[in-house]
Order: structure tokens, then sequence, then C-alpha cells
């Protein structure tokens, strides 16, 4: 396996004459899978959280927003940026801060005070921006951090990775109503080094590129299998993740399925989000599984609302109960959806329901993630 990062996707270097057929086997063609494997494992990292603009609504000075993970032991390190930009006035200045706190479905927590969470993500530095004389606001100078998250370390810090998905809770604290972050996004980046203890992967001396891979034990051709494996199982794709301020959630109040508010095409038909599903099955359906984040308003105890989504190959629910009127709950993660894959894409639709009439389900957050079988 390399043991640097891949600054950039990009395709492995691969000899024509390794695809040649009616020819006699040669150790070229051992090397170019192996480089197939090593592209399949670490090459192209699949999950993704972003963000878009979040700004101050001149009332609130505290955003809120939550993103999803699954950590599937693909990836050991996330890539967080952002921008920051300003609408004053030329010449003034705005700013705001960071905050990231990190929750399992089990309820461990790693607060913006853990040593696994990066300076500069603990509400503890002030991002600024000055408006750019004579442009737009979205021209406007500004910063664009970057931050390393090790999921290691995460690990080690009270997550659990089996208990998925984890929450990424985000606060933005905005010096004024002139602040603005733009583009939030965390990706995953492949695991930098493969050791004998690695789940997949080639160790680094028995992988030598466009060269003959040497059969042996722990590090011949048996791990070819392993690595294409730890490639197209552990390394998840997000094929839909859509996030919204806590205070600008998407609603629904009807008592049978309809679209949530703000999430249509047209009155009363939901809006349809395009994926692309990963064609390793033929014409197998793309397992997928989901959750939403989730909130009451005006319920009472024993009211419930189901939340469904719908794809191309059927439908999937999953129903929630009233806990109370103020916190935020992530749903269970809902396994047995499929995406069609028939065709070269399909499409995702939501919509809800409440028991009874009165009570308002909010979603501020949904997230559908690969879920490949073995």
């Amino acid at each position: 396996m390399s043991t640097n990062q891949r600054p950039f996707l990009q395709s492995p270097a691969l000899e024509a004459r390794s695809f040649a057929t009616g020819t006699t086997a040669a150790a070229s063609a051992t090397a170019t899978l192996a480089e197939l494997a090593d592209d399949a494992a670490t090459g192209n990292p699949g999950q993704r959280m972003t963000l878009g603009k979040i700004v101050n609504d001149g009332l609130t000075f505290d955003r809120f927003a939550s993103t999803y993970y699954i950590a599937a032991g693909a990836a050991r390190f996330l890539r967080v940026c952002f921008e920051v930009e300003s609408a004053y006035a030329a010449g003034l200045q705005t700013w705001l801060t960071v905050g990231l706190a990190i929750q399992d479905s089990a309820g461990n927590t790693v607060s913006p005070s853990s040593t696994a969470i990066p300076y500069g993500l603990k509400n503890d530095v002030d991002y600024s921006a000055w408006f750019n004389l004579g442009a737009a606001p979205r021209f406007a100078s500004g910063q664009r951090p970057v931050f390393w998250l090790d999921v290691e370390a995460l690990i080690t810090a009270g997550l659990v990775a089996a208990d998925a998905p984890w929450r990424f809770a985000w606060t933005i604290s905005m010096h004024d109503a002139n602040a603005y972050l733009r583009g939030l996004q965390v990706e995953e980046r492949a695991q930098f080094l493969i050791d004998e203890s690695a789940a997949f992967g080639q160790i680094p001396t028995d992988y030598l590129p466009r060269y003959a891979v040497v059969d042996g034990t722990p590090g011949g051709m048996q791990r070819l299998w392993e690595t294409v494996r730890g490639g197209n199982v552990a390394n998840l794709r997000t094929y839909h993740g859509m996030s919204r301020g806590d205070t600008s959630p998407w609603l629904v109040s009807a008592t049978s399925f309809a679209p949530f508010g703000s999430d249509t095409e047209s009155t009363g038909v939901a809006a349809r989000y395009r994926v692309r599903g990963r064609r390793m099955r033929g014409a197998t359906a793309c397992p997928v599984r989901w959750c939403v984040l989730y909130k009451f308003t005006g319920g009472s105890a024993g009211q419930t609302a189901t939340v469904k989504l719908t794809t191309g190959t059927g439908s999937t629910t999953v129903t929630v109960s009233w806990a109370d009127n103020t916190t935020w709950y992530t749903s269970a993660l809902v396994t047995g959806a499929s995406l069609d894959n028939t065709t070269t894409h399909d499409d995702v639709v939501w919509s809800g329901l409440v028991s009874t009439s009165g009570p308002i389900l909010s979603v501020a957050a949904r997230y559908v993630f690969d879920d490949p079988s073995p």
C-alpha cells in the first residue's frame, strides 16, 4: 500500500499489456491487480459532510447545524475546511468562532474541550473577514482554515465505531449579523500507513508498483482480495447529505404522508434528489441506510411521527416518539433501503407525518449512506 497521502484523486498508472487476452499471464498482470486494489482501498475516500452558507439572522448569534458520519475503518483522518466572509460596509471587519462536539448513537460524547478536537474548533479562535472595497459581499476577503480530525483519537476519547452514526454538532458563534460561514466541508482521507495489524492493505515492504507481487505470508497475493474487500466494503459513500440550521428545519404537520415544507418542487410535490449508486452488483439494487435529526414542537406523551424515504426500489420508514419539545434527537439508523441499480441514477424523495393533529415534526439533517455487503 502507499505510505503517502494522495494529494488529489487520480487513476493509478496501469500497463496496457496487463489487459491483453489470450496471452500468458505475466508479473505485470498481478502488479496491475495490486494497483487497482490499492486504489480501491485508499484512493477514493467516499464519505463527505457539508454545510452550505450559514448566516446570522440578526436575532440569533449562535447558529447550530449537524452532520453525520460512519466510522467504517477505511479512513483514519478527516479533513475539515470552511470559509469566513463579511457583508459589512467597505473597510469594516467581522468575525466568528466555530465549535465541534461529536456524539455516537450510544450517547458517548467528545466535547470541544477534548484533546481529540483540534484547536480552532473549540470556539477558541476568532476567524475574521474584511469587506473588499467595491466588491460584492461574496468576494469579501476572509479566511479558509483547514483542520485534521484523527478518527483513532476520537475513538480513544470515548466514541465507539460500532455505535453508528456519529453526529457532528457544529456551533457557529457570530460576532454580528454580517458574519458568514460558507462551504464547511469534511472529507475522509486515506489511511496513511498500513502495517501487519491493519484490517486490509499491502504491507509497504511487500508492495512494489509495477513489479511482481511476491507470494508469501503475510504480504503476498492473498492480501489483494483483502485490500479490494476493504476498499469496497469499508470505504463507504455518502449518497445524500443535507443539513439545515436548527433554527430553520424542514417541517411537517400532516397526519398522512406529505412533503416537508420548503422541500417541494411545486405545491404538494416533494423535491427529488438525484443520486448515483455504486454499480458493483450488476442489476442488483444498491443497499443503503439512513437517519434523520428530528425534534417535536407542540407534542405530548404518546405521540409519534414517521419519516419516509422513497427511492426507485420502494420506501422505508422510521417512526420516532415524542420525548420533549426542546431537544434534537437522532433517529435509528434504518437499514433495508436500496437504490435502483438498473440505470445510471436514482431519485431520493422525503415525506413525513405525525400521528395526531397538533404537533409539528422538525427535521434538521437527513443522511443516506452506503451499506455494502461482504
